[in-house]
């Protein structure tokens, strides 16, 4: 218990974000990992927003209630939207599964996984000018967000199996 209680000696910031509309996530399951905060995706195509950083927000919220806690995650960023695509832009961020906020020490926090299977997709919320709309994506979680494993995982079998080989 003392490792949580100790000065957290690192400042991140957001340097990034990155949205899928498709794949599962569960618990990572990963020993001394905090196995069920932390996630792992499967079949997850994401894919990099061109963004301003400066126009990312990332809070995230705790309520009380007869069933327990809960968690209110929320991510809020800004688009640019003045092009031929508008509409369609609009109409397929409002599809989004789960949502990456990329730290600048490497990590990555998982937006969209709400149970130990995931239950719901986030709710989207869209509101637009002529040249740019903004997105809020909100999450109602069982626990607070956690982490997803940079690729290529540095855990799983060549950590876990010593390989020996004899000629």
């Amino acid at each position: 218990m003392q490792r949580l209680l100790n000065r957290v000696k690192s400042n991140v910031n957001i340097c990034g974000l990155e949205i899928s509309f498709n794949g599962e996530a569960v618990a990572s399951g990963i020993e001394n990992w905090q196995e069920f905060y932390n996630t792992i995706t499967t079949d997850a195509e994401f894919f990099k927003l061109v963004i301003n950083i400066a126009a990312i927000e990332f809070n995230e919220v705790s309520k009380e209630s007869n069933a327990g806690t809960s968690y209110q995650q929320t991510v809020k960023f800004t688009v640019r939207n003045g092009d031929q695509y508008r509409a369609e832009r609009m109409a397929l961020f409002k599809n989004i599964k789960f949502l990456k906020v990329v730290l600048s020490n490497n990590s990555q926090i998982l937006i969209g996984r709400n149970d130990y299977y995931q239950k719901a997709k986030p709710k989207v919320k869209i509101e637009a000018n002529a040249q740019l709309f903004e997105c809020t994506l909100q999450n109602t979680s069982i626990f607070p967000s956690g982490y997803t494993p940079t690729l290529p995982l540095n855990f799983g079998l060549p950590a876990q199996l010593p390989l020996t080989l004899n000629f």
